[in-house]
């Protein structure tokens, strides 16, 4: 089961190590062993921008979470 982290600017300091760790475990609690799981560290201003672009919310937040799928992201 991979997980990828990426760390973009802005983004806080967490062990990679223990991110992945967490995952894993998250993924082997809900039957998902054979799942793959992308996690991106962001700052609050890119945050904010998502939050506005997909949930059309003018403020950061905590987590945003995506389907994975073929196709496209819809917005709205």
């Amino acid at each position: 089961m991979p997980v990828e982290i990426v760390r973009r600017p802005g983004a806080r300091k967490y062990s990679g190590r223990k991110l992945k760790k967490i995952a894993r475990a998250v993924l082997d609690l809900v039957n998902e062993s054979k799942a793959e799981l992308s996690l991106a560290l962001i700052g609050d201003r890119e945050m904010r921008k998502l939050n506005g672009m997909y949930r059309h919310k003018d403020y950061s937040t905590d987590v945003l979470s995506f389907p994975a799928f073929a196709g496209r992201l819809r917005r709205g």
